[in-house]
């Protein structure tokens, strides 16, 4: 069956009983035969390990980039993390400086005081703890 074509004036070769579609595709009209080498399962089989064979190269290529961009991520990771445990001890240790400062400051100026005596004990007791922890740390 020739139907005429869109725009080149020439002519579609359709292997079946069609009806033109917006004057470019063809659509069956009839009942369509499908080929034997579709319904056995041996050549299914057989087709889809060509289409196997056929991206062999893609496959493989393909694993080795994503085998690539999995040690590319895994030293970015790597170096975020360096980043962020030195970032932690750099912050334990400047904030836990400064809490020890505060601590034993404010304890000796509330051990002048007798009323706060017992607070200035416990915040000077405090602060030198964990001034020794943070050495140690």
């Amino acid at each position: 069956v020739y139907i005429p074509g869109v725009s080149d004036g020439k002519a579609m070769f359709v292997p079946y009983e069609s009806t033109p579609f917006l004057n470019s595709y063809c659509l069956p009209t009839g009942a369509l035969s499908v080929p034997d080498s579709f319904e056995s399962e041996n050549e299914s089989y057989q087709r889809a390990i060509a289409d196997l064979q056929t991206t062999a190269w893609l496959i493989f290529i393909m694993s080795f980039a994503a085998i690539l961009l999995s040690y590319i991520f895994l030293r970015i990771i790597s170096c975020i993390g360096r980043l962020l445990i030195f970032m932690t001890i750099v912050t334990i240790l400047v904030s836990g400086g400064m809490l020890c400062w505060l601590l034993i400051d404010n304890g000796i100026d509330d051990m002048d005081d007798e009323e706060t005596a017992n607070t200035g004990k416990a915040e000077l007791i405090l602060g030198i703890i964990l001034a020794v922890l943070l050495f140690f740390f």
